[in-house]
């Protein structure tokens, strides 16, 4: 694990002073006086740890049975997913984000087969990135030289990294903008001690008929991050994650290893396999490779089609390619891949039990910060391409068609 020479600020020694100072007075205080202390300790050394990084890089590797979609029967409205046992996806993910919001990250999907051995990547690798200015996104394949890339304006419903667990997802004290406001607004909170020595901080919504609530798990041990956190999970099913954190040598903790659970089954796992800290940073403004089409939403009105490195060839596409249409039409995407698994699973629409094991939607305590939300990694894989390849394939449709007509006339 590598970090700079960034060493902690003034945050960090006002934090330990006052850590050690609470631990010296041994005065019976009342359980507010007690919460407003605890939550000044946490609050200082939440702000230390936000005062070290400036950029921070994960690499980690997700692995598991390669699944794919299979024809019914005649009377099937969609097709199955089953897993295929032989053969294994290993996806390696790399991930860079600035303090500021810019961010860039990439995967490779590799499959083997453990019958024969063979290695091959069932999608091309891709990569998305935010350079403060506009989304970028890009499918590409290095052996045959070709791709796809789409760019998007900040406003525009697409940020396709959002639903992506990341390993911010499990820095709730830096990332969950609910948490944060928990802890700083201190209303309705309550403070009490584990047996195995964390820090407890109960939130409940004060809203009439909400069942809202928060258990926020502070360690002093590390750095008083929140290494578990409860709370409700999208109606009325309840999530908890656990983290595990390392701590480079400057005393910034991250998370080595973090667990979902959503109703009481495991939904994701991360293990991060690589950490940097204030490292140098690659560029935030994804290069497209000449030779790729690309679909431009940047410029206002319909999109723009081109190849890159091929000026003079741009053209729009026919058509209602609105953003609004195209975000409904990703919308439709996702909802068919939901209903597809479940299908799969053998279970009806709006079943409790749909999201145990693939899709997971971000829980409330998520869904304000930078990371949040969840979803399978070969769903957004293949959410990418699709919405990638779907102008292509109406403006083919149109062209065939328009041509059928001239040679009928």
């Amino acid at each position: 694990m590598r970090t700079s020479d960034m060493r902690p600020g003034k945050y960090c020694r006002n934090a330990l002073l006052v850590f050690l100072a609470s631990v010296a007075l041994e005065v019976p205080v009342s359980s507010e006086l007690l919460l407003q202390e605890r939550l000044e300790i946490v609050q200082k050394a939440h702000e230390c740890q936000s005062s070290m990084f400036q950029n921070v890089r994960f690499n980690w590797t997700t692995s598991g049975p390669r699944r794919v979609a299979e024809k019914g029967g005649e009377d099937a409205q969609a097709p199955v997913i089953r897993p295929i046992p032989e053969e294994t996806e290993k996806c390696e993910y790399s991930y860079q984000l600035n303090k500021d919001g810019r961010f860039r990250i990439s995967c490779i999907h590799n499959v083997t087969n453990e019958r024969t051995g063979e290695t091959y990547q069932s999608i091309p690798p891709w990569t998305l990135s935010f350079d403060g200015q506009e989304f970028r996104n890009l499918s590409y394949d290095t052996e045959k030289q070709g791709g796809l890339a789409s760019l998007f304006l900040p406003e525009h419903p697409y940020d396709q990294s959002a639903p992506l667990i990341k390993p911010t997802f499990y820095m709730d004290h830096l990332f969950n903008e609910k948490v944060q406001r928990a802890l700083s607004d201190g209303s309705g909170l309550t403070f009490t001690e584990s047996e195995d020595g964390l820090w407890q901080f109960r939130w409940e919504s004060r809203e009439s008929g909400s069942k809202d609530f928060l258990n926020i798990y502070c360690d002093p041990d590390s750095g008083f991050a929140v290494t578990r956190l409860e709370g409700i999970w999208n109606g009325d099913r309840t999530f908890r994650k656990d983290i595990i954190y390392a701590r480079t040598e400057d005393g910034f903790f991250f998370p080595q290893k973090g667990t979902l659970e959503i109703a009481g089954d495991v939904s994701h796992v991360l293990r991060t396999d690589e950490f940097e800290l204030n490292g140098e940073e690659d560029g935030y403004v994804l290069e497209i490779p000449v030779g790729v089409r690309v679909t431009d939403h940047t410029k206002g009105g319909l999109p723009v089609t081109y190849f890159e490195g091929q000026p003079g060839k741009e053209s729009t596409l026919p058509g209602d390619h609105s953003i609004a249409t195209l975000a409904d039409r990703l919308d439709r995407l996702v909802l068919e891949d939901v209903e597809e698994r479940m299908a799969a699973a053998g279970l009806e629409p709006g079943s409790d039990e749909s999201l145990s094991e693939s899709i997971v939607v971000d829980p409330p305590s998520a869904r304000t910060s930078e990371e949040e939300g969840t979803m399978s990694h070969w769903i957004l894989a293949s959410i990418v391409v699709m919405a990638l390849l779907l102008p292509l394939m109406v403006f083919v449709f149109l062209i065939r068609k328009s041509t059928k007509k001239r040679a009928v006339s």
